[in-house]
């Protein structure tokens, strides 16, 4: 409820502020547990995630975040799942897979952290989306921003077709396989030259 008093009070201004035109908006699941795989821009693509598809979408978020206790507590109640970029902790993992079990949203930075450009770099990879989407057998949707959100600046935010595994392999060659497929998945949504 707190969410969606949240999400009434901010969409106004926050479309105003950042404007963002979505492309492929259809493509986005309804009423099924999927793994949202992103490029990361800008601190506000969870956020900007969340507005655009009208929905409460939870996301892992660097555990560096949850330091303060008033941020911590407006970042839990968005959804945010606090993960240990360095070990991973067991708790981290169960949260998701218990938000996958009833057909919850997650989006997941392939990348772990924000970078410069739109373009996912294989070397930049982590398997963290790869391993949850082959071990729960939930599709991936790749979306991505064309550019770093910037205050009264129109973006674009481009959704593609879902990736469904097709192996519940968790080796890591596998997974780095799967990994590389979905950044690719990524990169074929943004425009070939800027």
């Amino acid at each position: 409820m707190f969410f969606w008093l949240c999400y009434i009070i901010a969409f106004i201004p926050l479309n105003i502020l950042y404007p963002t035109r979505v492309l492929g908006k259809r493509k986005f699941p309804k009423n099924t547990p999927v793994l949202i795989a992103s490029n990361h821009l800008s601190a506000k693509d969870p956020i900007l995630v969340q507005l655009k598809f009208a929905k409460k979408i939870y996301f892992l978020a660097k555990i560096e975040l949850f330091t303060n206790k008033f941020k911590s507590f407006f970042l839990k109640l968005f959804g945010a799942i606090p993960v240990d970029r360095n070990k991973v902790a067991i708790s981290s993992i169960k949260e998701v897979f218990k938000l996958l079990k009833k057909n919850k949203k997650i989006c997941v930075f392939p990348q772990g952290t924000r970078k410069n450009l739109p373009f996912v770099e294989p070397d930049d990879l982590k398997n963290g989306v790869a391993m949850f989407s082959a071990k729960t057998a939930t599709p991936v949707l790749p979306i991505a921003f064309f550019d770093k959100s910037r205050a009264f600046k129109l973006n674009t935010l481009s959704v593609g077709e879902l990736i469904y595994p097709t192996s519940n392999d968790l080796s890591k060659e596998n997974l780095t396989n799967y990994s590389i497929k979905i950044a690719k998945a990524i990169n074929s949504l943004l425009p070939k030259e800027k």
